[in-house]
C-alpha cells in the first residue's frame, strides 16, 4: 500500500480512527506519565511500565472496536444504497421489457 493511499483511508475514515491514531502517535509520552503517576501514588515496586502499557493497550481496543463499528455502519449504508441502485435498474429493465411486449 502507497503512503498516499493510506492517508486516503485515514481521512476517509475520520472520526474515531483519527482519535484512534493520535493516541497511538503520542503514546510514549502517554506511557511516561502513567509510569510517573504510578510512582508517585507509590506503586514503585512494580518494577516495570506494565500498568502503563496495559491502560494504553486497552484503551487502543477501544478505540479499534469503536472504529470498526463506524466502518461496519458506512459499509452497510453503502450496501443498502447498491441495492436502492439494483432496485432501479431492474424496475427501468423491466418497464423496457414491457414496452418492447407492447410494441410487438
Amino acid at each position: 500500500m502507497k503512503i498516499g493511499d493510506a492517508f486516503g483511508q485515514w481521512m476517509e475514515n475520520k472520526g474515531t480512527w483519527t482519535v484512534g491514531m493520535i493516541f497511538l502517535n503520542i503514546h510514549p509520552v502517554l506511557c511516561q506519565e502513567l509510569s510517573w503517576w504510578f510512582r508517585y501514588k507509590g506503586m514503585s515496586n512494580t518494577g516495570s511500565e506494565l500498568p502503563s502499557m496495559m491502560i494504553i493497550i486497552a484503551v487502543l481496543f477501544i478505540f479499534h472496536y469503536m472504529g470498526m463499528d463506524e466502518l461496519q455502519k458506512k459499509a452497510a449504508a453503502a450496501q443498502r444504497l447498491s441495492i436502492q441502485q439494483q432496485n432501479a435498474y431492474i424496475g427501468t429493465v423491466e418497464g423496457m421489457q414491457e414496452e418492447m411486449r407492447r410494441c410487438m
